[in-house]
């Protein structure tokens, strides 16, 4: 019998694999994926103050940003000095191929997982026992809707999500965009990679998001050369309720813990997988409710309002909270990071380490 049955080798999965070595823990890690780190299904960004929290290394090919843009619907711009935090823009599969290296265990690539019954995971290559079973499988979440923890996602609960990386000479290396676009539309992300190399994607409830992105890519950098092609879905559904069940504890997109506000997951994703690979349900549940939960349900409440007021042509409401995210905010948050920085790293969630 594992220590620990880890499902999905994405970030959370090698996360909590990475805090499983380090507490010596025997476990297994499966995939139904062939390769770790493809396909990219996201726009790469994290704030390094996450990947310093875990001493995680910024590699060369990682790219560092400075600056923040935001553009309204009606063409208004406003901007962001980010001289306290830096925004990286991984390059995600050298990301997840370095954790994969720093963890201590086998790695099952090309399994698919079918069923889960006390204890034992059942794959399409075999069965396996485990102490504790993490699910860090997606979306989806097999285990955790098996063992009641989630449940399959409606209309609204998701964002369908568009990316193109282009090379274009007119991408500024340093500036991370967003667009906010007209009814429930969502907004469009420019993330630099360097080199004069961009993920750009679109993210939305409803609507032609293909024609929408690349009418934006024509505007903005006419005659750009396609680099790669990525999508997926993004749940934002409501929170959970409790992200552990018995000795079953679900972790990044299978906790649902995706902002669903802006998309961002993969912070969460981090901590939740770390949380989850030391084997202990009662500081992961605690720290869900303490910290986690209240942060995903303001998303999600802000999100479902912000669907009513698009229902009925009411668009204003994302210029208001970008007008007080770039005029107002950035001095009173600027000086929220710093006192947090003040504070040192143990600052919530290494209480729970």
């Amino acid at each position: 019998m594992y220590d620990a049955i880890i499902i999905g080798s994405g970030p959370s999965g090698l996360m909590a694999g990475l805090a499983a070595t380090r507490c010596g823990k025997d476990f297994l890690i499966i995939d139904k994926k062939k390769e770790i780190g493809k396909p990219v299904q996201c726009a790469e960004g994290i704030i390094d103050l996450v990947l310093k929290m875990f001493d995680l290394p910024i590699l060369p090919e990682y790219n560092v940003t400075e600056f923040g843009e935001m553009y309204l619907p009606n063409g208004k711009k406003g901007s962001l000095n980010m001289v306290t935090i830096k925004t990286i823009v991984l390059d995600r599969t050298l990301f997840e191929k370095d954790l994969a290296k720093r963890v201590d265990c086998e790695i099952k690539l090309n399994e698919r997982v079918l069923d889960y019954k006390d204890g034992i995971v059942i794959t399409d290559k075999g069965e396996y026992e485990g102490k504790w079973i993490i699910d860090a499988s997606g979306y989806r979440s097999i285990i955790g809707c098996k063992v009641g923890l989630n449940y399959p996602l409606e209309k609204n609960d998701y964002f369908k999500c568009l990316q193109y990386t282009i090379r274009h000479p007119d991408i500024d290396d340093k500036t991370i965009k967003v667009h906010l676009n007209l009814g429930n539309l969502g907004y469009t992300w420019e993330f630099p990679k360097g080199d004069h190399v961009s993920n750009i994607g679109l993210g939305a409830v409803s609507g032609r998001i293909k024609n929408i992105l690349l009418d934006h890519l024509d505007k903005y950098y006419p005659g750009y050369e396609i680099v790669r092609r990525s999508g997926g879905i993004c749940p934002i559904p409501k929170p959970l309720d409790r992200v552990t069940n018995g000795n079953v504890m679900v972790v990044g997109d299978a906790a649902r813990l995706v902002l669903a506000q802006s998309g961002a997951g993969l912070p969460n994703s981090l901590k939740s997988g770390y949380l989850g690979g030391l084997c202990d349900p009662g500081k992961y549940e605690n720290f869900y409710r303490k910290y986690l939960y209240p942060e995903l349900w303001k998303n999600w409440v802000n999100k479902e309002k912000g669907l009513r007021y698009n229902k009925f042509n009411l668009i204003t409401w994302k210029e208001r909270i970008a007008y007080r995210m770039y005029n107002v905010l950035p001095n009173s948050f600027k000086y929220a990071v710093e006192k947090r920085i003040a504070k040192g790293p143990k600052y919530q969630f290494f209480e729970y380490i």
